[in-house]
């Protein structure tokens, strides 16, 4: 399949700090098990942020950062200052229900 048949999926920095702290079966399916018509993108500042995000309190599992940088594109982009606010809002969230989770909202720094 060729690249422009593939559906592209950006990850906020919120997608991305929910797969690294929580056990999310729909999104762990999502980058784990990715097929071959989806095409993973971030960018550079969305990891970072979500990597800033973590707290030492957190379940992070570093097997899933490696996976997620082995199967997502990472795009370059300036790298902005993460502030506590920025942090507390993805935090907010990656830790939502999934229900009550948007899909199309993103993070002010994606």
């Amino acid at each position: 399949m060729n690249q422009q048949q593939r559906k592209i999926v950006q990850l906020s920095a919120s997608d991305i700090l929910r797969f690294l702290i929580t056990d999310d079966p729909q999104l762990d399916h999502l980058i784990i098990f990715q097929s071959g018509n989806i095409q993973l993108d971030m960018t550079e500042e969305a990891l970072y942020a979500a990597v800033t995000a973590v707290q030492p309190y957190d379940k992070f599992q570093l097997n899933k950062l490696a996976k997620l940088l082995d199967v997502a594109h990472v795009h370059h982009s300036p790298k902005h200052m993460v502030t506590h606010e920025l942090v507390e809002q993805i935090r907010k969230r990656a830790l939502q229900p999934n229900e009550r989770r948007n899909t199309n909202d993103k993070d002010n720094r994606n």
